[in-house]
């Protein structure tokens, strides 16, 4: 497996758990921190494809 690869994997892992996390408190109703945790899932997937371009 190539690092780059690796790099962007470990990164939609971590961004699949973010995003079922927010996801999660959405239909708890805290629609805010929900949204944040969606946000921020977006965010770590956007750092994963930068990083793998960089190599």
């Amino acid at each position: 497996m190539e690092k780059e690869q690796l790099v962007l994997g470990a990164h939609g892992v971590v961004a699949l758990g973010m995003l079922a996390f927010g996801a999660y408190r959405v239909s708890r109703g805290n629609v805010v921190p929900g949204a944040i945790n969606v946000a921020m899932a977006a965010g770590i997937v956007a750092v994963g494809v930068y990083m793998t371009r960089l190599a």
